[in-house]
């Protein structure tokens, strides 16, 4: 019986799904989860790999809305393992975009990570680091609680915490600059 009640907490949800831009310029992503941000020049939509790592109730939703230039899509789920010593909490989404997409992310737990900023990019964290690896285009990134890291940023880098580091190596000038609040 217990470990029926412990497979049912632990075991992993997986999700992929693909989601047609149907003309939207930019993305909004509301989640609270690890993510990782990769821009595809393949893509045509918006591909989303997740596995949620947390109680199976209550189960993972994802709801998507339509504007007339952009696309919002928010995951929600379990956002840690209520039982101690179980393994991994919380979920990890994987998402790919065309390159051309202005992004708007929204995490309130978890960390960002970005492959590549191609079109400009706002990163809001409440709880959790964002790390960039190449930030040509516009980026403006915020963390209340935790430190942001980018390298390659381009002219337009705007960064901002509360309780943490930020950083961000600029590609131009190849000067490194540390704000600290």
């Amino acid at each position: 019986m217990l470990s029926l009640l412990l497979a049912a907490f632990t075991s992993a949800q997986v999700l992929d799904r693909t989601i047609p831009l149907d003309g939207a310029a930019a993305l909004q992503l509301n989640v609270s989860g690890s993510i990782h941000l990769i821009p595809d020049a393949s893509a045509r939509g918006v591909s989303f790999h997740v596995v949620d790592n947390g109680p199976s109730t209550p189960p993972m939703s994802v709801t998507i809305a339509h504007g007339a230039r952009r696309l919002v899509v928010s995951i929600t789920g379990p956002s840690q393992n209520i039982l101690p010593f179980v393994g991994a909490s919380g979920y990890e989404l994987q998402v790919r975009y065309p390159p051309q997409i202005s992004l708007d992310l929204r995490e309130f737990a978890g960390r960002v990570h970005v492959d590549r900023v191609t079109a400009p990019m706002q990163i809001y964290d409440a709880e959790g680091n964002i790390a960039v690896d190449d930030a040509p285009a516009s980026l403006t990134a915020q963390a209340d609680s935790g430190n942001i890291a980018v390298s390659g940023a381009g002219s337009r880098l705007m960064l901002s915490t509360i309780n943490g580091t930020a950083s961000g190596f600029l590609r131009q000038a190849g000067a490194h600059r540390i704000a600290r609040r």
